[in-house]
């Protein structure tokens, strides 16, 4: 019970600073958006689980429009939070692929369950590489050879990830999404 009335009370703040320090609509938008994401999480989880994958890529992409929308980048810079989206969504999906067992154990209805692992670990490396291959598109865009340096190594690493998660013991795979051992 305390737990949740301080939980309540932190809600409570956030919104009230959101409102307070948001200098455009926009900007309000994107912080209730941001705050109302994290606070749903669970719902997302438990009433559609297949969604959860897409719905923490887009909500982790939250912070990255702000800067897109509130700073003064070319309208190509939108091409940023779909990456981190599609990064995020990628390693979710492997997420459940690694959490598979403890899933179907709980009755979730992730997507490794509705269309197999084998087919969500080609799906998490696509919406990796595709992650990168859009960053590349960025830095390309803005013309900047140290950027598009950058990218290539992102990208090569996306590739990298893939092959190790496809060629990789189950061990490894856990490294691979908590980035650790």
């Amino acid at each position: 019970r305390t737990a949740l009335t301080i939980a309540l009370g932190c809600l409570f703040v956030t919104i009230v600073l959101s409102i307070l320090t948001a200098r455009t609509r926009p900007s309000l938008c994107l912080y209730l958006s941001a705050i109302i994401g994290i606070s749903m999480y669970n719902v997302v989880v438990h009433y559609a689980p297949v969604l959860k994958t897409l719905y923490t890529g887009a909500v982790t992409s939250i912070p990255f429009v702000f800067i897109a929308v509130n700073l003064s980048h070319r309208d190509t810079f939108f091409l940023f939070p779909i990456a981190v989206g599609l990064f995020i969504t990628g390693r979710e999906i492997w997420m459940d692929v690694h959490d598979l067992k403890g899933d179907k154990r709980l009755g979730l209805k992730t997507l490794p369950l509705l269309i197999g692992e084998s087919r969500c670990n080609i799906l998490g490396g696509i919406f990796q590489v595709m992650s990168g291959a859009l960053l590349l598109a960025l830095a390309a865009g803005y013309g900047s050879l140290a950027g598009i340096g950058v990218a290539v190594l992102i990208l090569l690493a996306d590739i990298a990830l893939y092959s190790a998660w496809l060629l990789g013991a189950t061990s490894w795979r856990r490294a691979l999404i908590y980035g650790g051992c």
